[in-house]
């Protein structure tokens, strides 16, 4: 007869919960989304001047509140594996936030003295990324190696 297994704490439970492979469900629920929320939060509060002026305080605020949703719906489905909910509410809405900023950073770059070349860069490694993880769930309705 075999020993009765102690139940898992809370930790070994919420570790179990997270789909695999775990160290990509992280880095996007933690590093993607959660990053996400926070700024979009921050831009909210306090709408950066600049892209207001190009955009207008409208645009400016559907993009934080683009970056919210999106973050807080992807945090939930990245880490219960709901990639078929994660693909157009949190992966394409934050895909188009960052195409809207994209778009203000550019404008800026033409239109106004200085030198904003980092942050374009910097914006489209960020759409790269998002844009390989929509290619990673793309086929995808509850599992990506499917």
């Amino acid at each position: 007869m075999s020993k009765p297994r102690a139940p898992l704490g809370l930790v070994s439970r919420v570790w179990a919960f997270i789909e695999e492979p775990k160290s990509v469900t992280l880095v996007q629920a933690v590093g993607v989304y959660t990053t996400a929320i926070i700024f979009g939060a921050l831009s909210f509060l306090h709408p950066p001047r600049t892209t207001s002026v190009i955009l207008g305080d409208f645009l400016v605020t559907s993009i934080s509140s683009l970056m919210i949703f999106a973050g807080a719906v992807g945090v939930i489905t990245s880490i219960t594996g709901w990639w078929w909910i994660e693909r157009p509410l949190a992966v394409g809405f934050l895909f188009v936030a960052g195409c809207l900023y994209l778009y203000s950073v550019v404008e800026a770059q033409v239109l106004s003295d200085g030198n904003r070349w980092l942050q374009i860069g910097f914006i489209v490694i960020a759409l790269g990324g998002l844009a390989a993880r929509w290619l990673r769930i793309r086929k995808a309705n509850y599992d990506p190696v499917t």
